[in-house]
């Protein structure tokens, strides 16, 4: 606590921080994207175009968009968009379909809080996150198949 309190300048830009810079940004880069998506909207830029874009240095963007559905759009397209959604599609409605399964409340809320969570971070890109949703999604939505003889 005396560390904090005797660094001024620390405290300085604490109480100077605007509370918003963090979503402005968001929000202008989200802008500056949808711009850019404009141009190949049915198949996209590519994978790993996104990076490229935030690299060059003429370009506004400056920073990665935090928003897993804006970049499948960027770098798949409405196509690779529309594939990707299906995924959730998929585990909702054999989440619906199946209410007396004992997983049922687990599959829905695994799916929900996943889809939320992908609008406020590029999640499907990073690999920890990517292994996570992999290995539960199998958990979770695959049936067990029982072969009689």
């Amino acid at each position: 606590i005396d560390k904090i309190n005797k660094n001024d300048e620390w405290k300085n830009d604490i109480i100077k921080k605007n509370s918003n810079e963090s979503i402005k940004k968001r929000i202008e880069i989200w802008g500056e994207l949808n711009n850019e998506i404009n141009h190949n909207i049915f198949f996209g830029k590519g994978l790993g175009s996104i990076r490229k874009l935030v690299n060059e240095k003429n370009n506004s963007i400056d920073r990665m968009p935090h928003n897993s559905y804006l970049l499948v759009f960027f770098e798949f397209g409405l196509i690779g968009f529309i594939l990707f959604l299906n995924i959730f599609y998929s585990q909702l409605k054999l989440a619906i379909q199946n209410k007396e399964h004992n997983l049922y409340f687990l599959r829905l809320i695994f799916t929900i809080t996943f889809l939320i969570c992908m609008i406020i971070n590029d999640y499907i890109i990073i690999f920890n996150t990517a292994c996570f949703f992999t290995l539960f999604s199998a958990l979770l939505f695959v049936e067990k198949n029982t072969i009689k003889q």
